[in-house]
């Protein structure tokens, strides 16, 4: 089975996200600490889900959110005031 990912370039890549991903479109994606993820120990990547918020004038998305499921109490109270709890 191949993936649409093996079939196409970058460009082609670019191309058919720009016309298919919308504001509020919600994906699962692997995330590592290069995109500012701590993986649990023993782990190399998390699994979080992406909100698309928005898109810049190249129609590349600027934004997200990261649900975790949740507060991180470790972190500090500068931080955690723009975290918010969802049921």
């Amino acid at each position: 089975m191949i993936k649409i990912s093996d079939a196409l370039d970058e460009d082609g890549l670019s191309q058919l996200a720009a016309r298919t991903v919308k504001i509020g479109d919600v994906y699962e994606i692997t995330m590592t600490e290069t995109n500012g993820i701590k993986p649990k120990p023993g782990d190399a990547s998390r699994d979080k889900y992406f909100v698309v918020l928005g898109f810049d004038s190249e129609g590349v998305a600027y934004g997200g959110v990261i649900i975790n499921s949740q507060i991180n109490k470790n972190l500090p109270g500068y931080i955690k005031m723009y975290h918010m709890p969802i049921k």
